[in-house]
């Protein structure tokens, strides 16, 4: 992500296969204010399908930003395509 580096913490999330060629994956990393305070959470949802015999994929984002309270401050989709680089 294009956001300077102390204003989020590392990103941590887990991937679930769901069939050969599909996969769910779920993160999340803590988002800071410019003074070092905690601003909340980012959460990203990814659904990825990779086409069986190829190296294409693509999936769709999901994202929400969540302040300390817990309050969904924003959210944003986006989809994805990807080529395997060699």
């Amino acid at each position: 992500n294009s956001a300077a580096p102390a204003t989020h913490g590392a990103m941590f999330g887990s991937w679930k296969r769901h069939s050969a060629s599909t996969y769910a994956v779920n993160m999340v990393f803590m988002r800071f204010n410019a003074d070092g305070t905690l601003a909340g959470t980012q959460k990203v949802q990814r659904s990825m399908t990779m086409a069986v015999g190829s190296n294409n994929i693509t999936g769709t984002v999901a994202v929400q930003t969540v302040d300390t309270a817990g309050a969904v401050t924003a959210q944003g989709c986006a989809s994805e395509t990807g080529v395997r680089v060699f």
